[in-house]
């Protein structure tokens, strides 16, 4: 098996598998670990009949007529017709037409049953940003245990938990939890001589959520791995990569694009003549500035704005935990003279999570340019910085491996302290699911 080549004093960042350490090679106890936190983050959904935000049963009733519209032989409709919405409302070519397509699918083999098809999808979708977040610290040559941390960093996030039940914005839980397996797999895809079936798979199905779910998620997820890709080049130069991986990698994108070009097509020449195209994106802004505070982002504990519409369970906390413990293994590893790789692709990172966190917190996503400024909400971010300093964590783990100059002691010191922030952001997460008023 044709090998990556490294430089001397650090592994490859993608490592090529073999029969003796392979990627995915003893996972039985790992998978019960993972399960267990998915099942966790999943328990309101599974052992409550909760609708939770009112927007989380709205979808549910959307993924039934979609199922109905399936049945009766209505494959690529773009219309629903209620009360709310009024009469032929082109809802699908805007808001989601595949994902829900997929849904209501779903729930027609399922006997009709469009909220168990929510309930395997919901618990799909935190799997797939635990298992992706988890397969992305593999490739980057984490031990397994090591891995499970960025991963227990993405799914007990405040902002992720509160997309799923604080807010019921199913779409764009869906197209953000899609994105670890989107990387994840285009990773595995680059760095293999040919296409195997896993990866491919994975890959296909997940960048069929990532492009079908929710356009605001697919123009910035977009923007932010283009832009952070573009920074990891500049301050590395040096990818192994060869064009035939791209181009095979971009021939799965198309194929899946295409897949979903009744959609996407629709939505990118009709936009700008809906309603909401013409709102103006400060009204938004200033109505949830509360949350764009830099007291509220950046708060250790998990809070909501006193007197807010939806105060109940609008958590924006980033994962200050996580993200402290990779600044100071980044800052411990620097002293140890690591591959200059660690730190430049931690600055580039950091570099973006800090223009994320900026747009944020300064509430100045109305005045960007064109599409992106109809983000509508600035603490949607939220998922992306997340991401981010999962991203930090893994870099600072492979920061952590590399310093033999450490006492034993002192190397022991900063896995316990890692511990204890898994432990906290757990714990914040079971009392976010369970103690405020998220089952509504």
């Amino acid at each position: 098996m044709r090998k990556i080549q490294a430089e001397a004093d650090l592994p490859a960042v993608l490592p090529t598998s073999t029969p003796s350490s392979p990627v995915f090679g003893g996972l039985a106890p790992h998978v019960v670990v993972g399960t267990l936190f998915v099942v966790l983050c999943a328990s309101p959904l599974l052992f409550t009949s909760s609708g939770f935000m009112v927007d989380f049963t709205n979808w549910i009733w959307f993924g039934a007529v979609r199922g109905y519209q399936l049945e009766h032989g209505q494959l690529f409709s773009y219309f629903v017709t209620a009360h709310v919405v009024g009469a032929l409302n082109p809802f699908w070519a805007f808001y989601g037409g595949p994902m829900f397509t997929a849904v209501g699918a779903l729930s027609d083999v399922l006997g009709h049953n469009a909220i168990v098809a929510f309930d395997i999808l919901g618990v799909a979708a935190l799997g797939s940003a635990y298992v992706g977040t988890f397969w992305i610290g593999r490739l980057c040559s984490l031990s397994r245990t090591s891995s499970h941390f960025p991963a227990i960093c993405v799914v007990t996030s405040a902002y992720w938990i509160t997309d799923l039940y604080g807010r019921g914005d199913w779409a764009e839980f869906v197209a953000t939890s899609s994105i670890p397996i989107v990387v994840a797999s285009s990773l595995a895809i680059l760095r293999s001589p040919r296409l195997t079936l896993w990866p491919t798979v994975a890959f296909c199905a997940s960048f069929f959520f990532f492009t079908g779910s929710h356009n605001i998620t697919l123009l910035w997820g977009i923007t932010i791995a283009a832009t952070l890709v573009g920074l990891l080049w500049l301050f590395n130069r040096s990818f192994s990569v060869t064009p035939k991986a791209i181009g095979r990698l971009l021939g799965l994108a198309l194929l899946v694009a295409f897949m979903n070009a009744w959609y996407l097509v629709p939505d990118v020449l009709f936009a700008s003549r809906t309603q909401i195209a013409h709102y103006p994106a400060s009204s938004l802004a200033g109505v949830f500035a509360p949350y764009n505070a830099p007291s509220m982002v950046f708060d250790p504990l998990r809070k909501v704005a006193a007197n807010h519409f939806l105060s109940q369970a609008l958590f924006v906390q980033a994962p200050i935990w996580f993200l402290g413990w990779a600044a100071l293994g980044l800052a411990l590893a620097a002293t140890q003279r690591p591959s200059r790789r660690v730190l430049r692709s931690a600055l580039a990172i950091a570099i973006v999570l800090a223009v994320i966190l900026g747009l944020n917190t300064e509430g100045a996503t109305p005045d960007l340019p064109g599409p992106w400024s109809a983000i509508q909400f600035p603490f949607r971010l939220g998922s992306y910085t997340v991401l981010l300093i999962a991203a930090l964590v893994i870099v600072a783990l492979i920061g952590f491996r590399r310093m033999t100059k450490m006492t034993m002691l002192a190397r022991r010191g900063l896995f316990a302290l890692l511990l204890m922030v898994t432990a906290m952001s757990t714990a914040l997460a079971v009392w976010q699911l369970w103690v405020p008023k998220t089952l509504f």
